[in-house]
């Protein structure tokens, strides 16, 4: 059953497929109508564990790693980091799991495309920047020159940027134990490739507050449109239980904002981080 308003969809999606990558990373496959309505950056919400009234109740939220409108498809990627999570690692194809999507805002659409996009992530952060690499070489085409900055604990962390291939022009990967690319940092490797870049670059980030600290050190907002996706923690998705607040600041202006429902990309300029 689907019940839905004018945008979100909430209804029980089936699992096409699970894929693993190494112990802790996985990718599933839903089959649902929410894939008809999903913008890159969106999210939505999953039920961790069926119908149980022993597990946990509340949904937990992912952006979309890849989207298939004709086929009704999208994939999420996921990291095991505690109950929920682990829960949604057992799904097998053919388990059914309620979602509600898609939600929030997501990564602004170009009306004229910029010459360069620098995306920057770091483990599951890089999760957004798939689709949102598919759907600007789908509308822009080889105009849109896509620079992926990859960060991971280790090369096995990275492994399914396999996926991005054919839609990124130039990779740039950085793993803390150096067994793949730069032994680093990826803001480090940022730092040394930005003055290649034009000043109406378009930069966007996805990953914990930390990285987004050491972006706004390395760039210049005023020359490089910058927008950062937010990692916070929620409980709804939809606003009601103010738990993804984060600070802005509006000119001399500052307020707290619910990150499922103004972002969860959002301006770094009007961040408070």
């Amino acid at each position: 059953m689907i019940t839905e308003n004018s945008k979100t969809i909430v209804e029980k999606a089936k699992c096409a497929g699970v894929r693993r990558i190494g112990e802790s990373i996985f990718i599933l496959t839903f089959e649902t109508e929410i894939a008809s309505r999903a913008a890159p950056g969106q999210f939505v919400m999953v039920e961790p564990a069926g119908n149980s009234l022993t597990q946990p109740l509340l949904k937990r939220p992912f952006t979309f790693y890849d989207v298939s409108a004709d086929a009704g498809l999208i994939e999420i990627l996921i990291e095991v980091r505690g109950e929920g999570t682990r829960l949604l690692s057992l799904i097998e194809e053919g388990d059914e799991r309620e979602i509600i999507g898609p939600l929030g805002i997501g990564f602004p659409e170009q009306p004229e495309v910029p010459r360069d996009f620098i995306m920057v992530g770091g483990g599951v952060g890089l999760a957004p920047f798939l689709h949102v690499s598919k759907d600007l070489k789908r509308r822009f085409g080889a105009d849109a020159r896509i620079h992926l900055f990859a960060g991971g604990r280790s090369k096995l962390q990275v492994s399914y940027l396999t996926d991005y291939g054919p839609y990124v022009d130039n990779l740039h990967v950085a793993t803390d134990d150096g067994s793949r690319g730069h032994m680093g940092f990826v803001t480090d490797l940022l730092r040394e490739r930005l003055p290649d870049f034009p000043r109406n670059t378009k930069l966007y980030a996805c990953g914990p507050h930390g990285m987004f600290k050491s972006i706004l050190k390395i760039i210049d907002t005023a020359h490089f449109e910058t927008w950062f996706s937010m990692e916070e923690r929620m409980a709804c998705g939809f606003g009601a239980c103010f738990g993804c607040v984060v600070h802005v600041n509006q000119g001399e202006k500052e307020r707290m904002a619910r990150s499922c429902l103004e972002g969860p990309v959002m301006r770094a300029e009007t961040l408070e981080i």
